[in-house]
């Protein structure tokens, strides 16, 4: 009679259990072939996919990681020679995709959403000023250089593949001397999408150009083979002088590792040699878990109680259904980024229907020297946020007042404190 109650009872315990997440290969097969079509921009198509093929993270702040290798920029704005400082900048961009090696999706960013990180003296802000076509305008500096850049991604849906254009590009200043470069992003594809074993690679040339010198550097990355099963992290490239000598040949692997050496052996580096490593990925760099994370990624939603008050609504952190996944509450998840994406629907229809545009809070669309638009960071932003900063940690609250407070999203999708936000635990 005991067993047959224990039995009951254990039943009842397995019924109110939450139930895991289907994550089979069907399941994943079911949900993109039933919303895309060959050939078609993924991102464009407007699709809802179950919160468990996301990591807990916002687009907005998977761009952050980047800046992972920040201190490259640092150590090339203190070189004296022009190609070493070209040597130093491209080993930052290579170093970019040593990170992006995760293959789960990022909740894509509604319009107006931002995202702020200060860490090391460096401080990086992004919005997102544009939901079709999508564009994030992203800003970082410290005191020594300056980042900016437009991401604008269109997908290609390949059947088994996801192929990713970034689209803009990217300008990095040294402030002492208003150095100016600027380059573009190789290609990315996601292979086996839906069957067989998901890997990722980054193809094609990547090309820096001093706009001040006329001194380029191109790289190569090289592209796998249709039958090698996986990725090729190779990396070649060279430095060439304005009247297109070939000064410095490069050798890495994007996931590993920079070398420059120089082509003529009697020139040597500030470190007086003729080759060296100018980056390698960090020790012990990923954290592992659920989402493995490096140990910059994992701290990209952490926030303390006076900074979690001085956010603007629009912050990537609020997000309701980033925050639910973080807590692995997948079907809560799922429902508040449908909530979140209809929101935005609706109010786009809206907009359209009135003939009105949305205005950035944070970017200004400029017209450059070669006649292309860039969004440019506007400014206010940081300056906004250190007086709320000082007023929070002297208790005046009700003095913040309009600071940081995401005027242009108030009752909109990315207006995040208007959403009934489950509670989370914060990092102190």
């Amino acid at each position: 009679m005991s067993k047959s109650k224990s039995s009951k009872t254990d039943n009842k315990k397995k019924e109110k259990e939450p139930k895991k997440p289907n994550r089979s290969k069907a399941a994943v097969l079911k949900s993109v072939l039933s919303s895309v079509k060959i050939g078609s921009d993924v991102m464009s198509q407007g699709i809802s996919l179950p919160s468990w093929l996301y990591e807990p993270l916002s687009l907005l702040q998977r761009q952050t990681e980047v800046l992972e290798y920040h201190h490259l920029l640092t150590e090339m704005c203190q070189c004296e020679n022009q190609y070493e400082r070209m040597a130093y900048l491209a080993a930052f961009t290579v170093s970019g995709y040593s990170s992006i090696q995760r293959l789960l999706n990022n909740f894509n960013p509604v319009l107006g959403e931002t995202y702020e990180y200060v860490c090391d003296g460096m401080r990086f802000f992004a919005e997102q000023v544009s939901h079709h076509p999508p564009i994030t305008a992203n800003f970082a500096e410290n005191d020594l250089w300056l980042f900016r850049q437009n991401a604008e991604p269109k997908t290609n849906f390949l059947g088994n593949i996801l192929e990713i254009i970034t689209s803009g590009n990217t300008h990095v200043i040294v402030k002492e001397t208003e150095e100016h470069f600027q380059y573009s992003n190789p290609v990315t594809k996601l292979h086996n999408l839906v069957l067989g074993k998901m890997w990722l690679q980054h193809h094609g040339e990547m090309r820096i150009t001093n706009t001040n010198t006329g001194d380029v550097c191109v790289m190569k990355f090289k592209k796998a083979g249709i039958l090698n099963g996986g990725p090729y992290y190779d990396v070649t490239g060279v430095i060439r002088d304005d009247e297109g000598n070939d000064l410095v040949a490069i050798e890495a692997k994007w996931n590993q590792y920079f070398n420059a050496r120089w082509i003529d052996e009697e020139c040597a580096w500030t470190d007086g040699n003729n080759s060296r490593e100018f980056w390698r990925v960090f020790d012990d760099n990923n954290v592992g878990g659920l989402y493995d994370f490096t140990q910059f990624a994992n701290t990209l939603s952490e926030v303390d109680e006076l900074h979690l008050k001085a956010l603007p609504p629009t912050d990537s952190r609020l997000r309701p259904d980033r925050i639910c996944l973080e807590k692995l509450e997948y079907d809560e998840a799922t429902n508040s980024k449908k909530i979140v994406e209809g929101r935005q629907r609706v109010e786009g229809q809206a907009r359209e229907k009135a003939g009105e545009h949305w205005t950035p809070s944070w970017f200004t669309l400029e017209t450059e020297e070669n006649g292309s638009t860039f969004w440019k960071y506007n400014g206010g932003y940081f300056e906004q946020r250190e007086e709320k900063l000082e007023l929070l940690q002297e208790d005046i609250d009700a003095d913040t007042g309009d600071l940081l407070d995401g005027a242009n999203a108030k009752g909109t999708a990315s207006d995040y404190r208007s959403y009934e936000v489950p509670e989370t635990e914060q990092d102190s």
